[in-house]
């Protein structure tokens, strides 16, 4: 399973589960990797189903393995993750402008709600015995930071990149006082919102079952 509703599922998150059962009744596209195939199908989950088979009908075996790869298949497959997880993530904000992602299904987080994410990687890391799940949510971190960092936001690089540009474009340096307060001004917001969601996070946890 590749996306459900343009989302990227993996197996360390319960995503699937819980757009499945935020859209029962209701036309859902999934995205399936079959071999070397790339597979687009929709299913309608069931609002009522038979007990051990949920709203799809899909059971998943619970005896499933990790498979190998040689390196040089580990190394393309790792790479081709990478571009995917860019792709995925840069078309987030234009899949809910057009209404293919709901916004309550998009989970926004700081370091403490990292930490259901980080309990079902774990979890799961010690069901199989392997790295893989930890790794991988650690990958997906370190993707998602870095494409934050390039973003034209000021007090970030991608912010330092947009004045070396419009410095380029007038060919005259930017007086750096100036340039100075601009970052200083990015940076009391980011901090802003770093707390907001630091609250929010632990107001989630805290009236959480």
């Amino acid at each position: 399973m590749l996306t459900v509703n343009g989302e990227a599922v993996s197996s360390e998150n319960n995503r699937l589960s819980d757009i499945i059962r935020a859209n029962l009744g209701e036309p859902v596209a999934l995205t399936l990797q079959r071999g070397d195939q790339t597979l687009n199908v929709t299913v309608v989950p069931r609002a009522e189903w038979p007990e051990n088979q949920g709203p799809t009908g899909i059971v998943l075996d619970a005896d499933w393995k990790l498979a190998g790869y040689s390196f040089p298949d580990a190394v393309a497959n790792g790479f081709a993750r990478v571009l995917f997880q860019i792709r995925e993530t840069v078309m987030l904000p234009v899949r809910l402008i057009v209404g293919q992602i709901k916004p309550a299904e998009v989970d926004v987080v700081s370091l403490p709600g990292l930490k259901r994410y980080s309990d079902d990687a774990v979890s799961l890391a010690l069901r199989l015995r392997a790295w893989f799940p930890v790794l991988n949510l650690a990958g997906g971190i370190s993707v998602a930071l870095a494409l934050t960092n390039l973003l034209p936001i000021p007090a970030l690089d991608g912010g330092r990149i947009l004045f070396v540009l419009i410095e380029a474009v007038r060919r005259r340096r930017m007086d750096p006082l100036r340039e100075g307060y601009v970052h200083m001004m990015g940076l009391f917001v980011l901090l802003a919102l770093m707390a907001f969601l630091v609250i929010n996070d632990l107001r989630r946890l805290s009236i959480s079952p």
